[in-house]
């Protein structure tokens, strides 16, 4: 029989798998949404009498608690999971994670309630955070205990899908909902992204309760195999390879979440670019995720996870200290760029700054496309015309760019 019709209580593998994916993406697009509006409403909101960069350091601070509180719900769920069941425990994690994201929605803001409103907002994150962390291990426990032992990667990398499948589907929310007026959508428009988690957790509670308990958990309990205490048992017994994962899950989690979390509150704030350009990418990366997730799973199952999460991870770490150039990444986005065809290789290099008329804040900035020296001087002019800047502008060498900042 295919690995696709397998029987496992019922249903088949897939379908399980299927299922796993659902749960996980709906508890990931809760936790996720709290990440994406925190740059965005939290600060603006919750800690309005606060410095700009320390009311966003105070909502990052409400929204790493949630982080924090993960092991707390892993040990928690993970030890009625090893008890009373998967399919149990996963029931509960999704009630969790929806009722706390459902009521931040209606949580009144610090013009209403005061120092209550931030304290509130922070006790329900602990219990978003205490949700996820029974919700993720379960999820994909469920998945592997199900799948033919050939094919667990490929199975098992199916909850996973929800991660990225979570933010998008936050990403995107959020999107829709901040092409409303400002006003609009500080007022009330991002409350709905929060109460549309009562559907969600609606359809997901539907789909696990037709899931099967797995097979593994079911033979242990007939042979009275559950241990009294698990997550004891786990530190005595399996030390060394618990203590490995836990640092090893450091290398993607924390690169994964400064791209898709703190990235949006640099795009809008250090950018200064629209936060549907921020979102974008966060869906486009997003998108990429859920397509290659199942195409490694399966691939890990042919070549051994340790090489695959090795290479993987030493991927990551290349590509986490590639960066663009700088003056790419901090110019303005209104930033036009005229380039013409260089007559001569360029061997040394001029940056000079021009700061025309300070009341359209203006800049000119002059460098070559591909310098072997550089030589840099600048100058600020108080009361240069626009013309006259853009008179100059047309003085520059073939063989260099020209910015034009406004």
């Amino acid at each position: 029989m295919s690995d696709g019709t397998r029987q496992s209580g019922g249903m088949s593998i897939s379908a399980i798998a299927a299922a796993s994916t659902v749960g996980t993406t709906i508890e990931w697009y809760d936790f996720f949404l709290y990440n994406t509006v925190t740059p965005l409403v939290f600060n603006k909101l919750f800690f309005p009498e606060m410095t700009p960069l320390a009311g966003m350091l105070a909502a990052y601070t409400t929204s790493f608690v949630g982080f924090l509180s993960r092991p707390i719900g892993g040990v928690i769920f993970g030890h009625y999971g090893d008890r009373i069941g998967r399919k149990t425990v996963l029931v509960l994690t999704i009630v969790i994670m929806g009722m706390a994201t459902f009521l931040i929605g209606l949580l009144p803001t610090y013009a209403t309630a005061g120092y209550w409103a931030p304290a509130m907002l922070l006790a329900l994150r602990v219990f978003q955070g205490i949700g996820i962390g029974g919700e993720w291990g379960g999820a994909v426990l469920l998945a592997v205990e199900h799948s033919p032992g050939a094919r667990r990667g490929f199975y098992g990398s199916w909850p996973q899908i929800g991660v990225p499948g979570g933010l998008l589907l936050s990403a995107a929310v959020v999107s829709i909902l901040s092409l409303l007026p400002d006003k609009d959508f500080l007022s009330w428009g991002w409350r709905i992204a929060f109460l549309l988690s009562a559907v969600l957790v609606a359809i997901g509670l539907y789909i696990r309760l037709k899931i099967m308990e797995t097979p593994a958990f079911t033979a242990a309990q007939q042979q009275r195999k559950i241990a009294a205490v698990p997550v004891v048992e786990l530190f005595s017994s399996h030390l060394k390879p618990t203590l490995l994962g836990l640092g090893a899950r450091f290398i993607e989690g924390v690169t994964f979440n400064i791209y898709g979390v703190f990235i949006i509150y640099y795009v809008t704030t250090a950018l200064q670019l629209p936060r549907q350009v921020a979102l974008t990418g966060v869906i486009i990366s997003s998108a990429l995720m859920i397509v290659m997730l199942p195409i490694f799973g399966n691939l890990s199952d042919k070549v051994g996870r340790k090489k695959m999460f090795g290479v993987a991870g030493l991927l990551i770490g290349i590509t986490s200290f590639t960066r663009p150039p700088a003056k790419l990444a901090h110019s303005h986005p209104s930033e036009r760029i005229f380039c013409a065809k260089p007559s001569t290789p360029p061997v040394i290099s001029i940056s000079m700054k021009l700061r025309c008329d300070r009341r359209s804040s203006s800049m000119f900035e002059i460098a070559a496309m591909r310098p072997l020296f550089k030589i840099s001087t600048s100058s600020h002019v108080s009361s240069m015309s626009r013309s006259r800047c853009d008179e100059m502008s047309r003085c520059v060498p073939p063989c260099l760019r020209i910015s034009l900042m406004s």
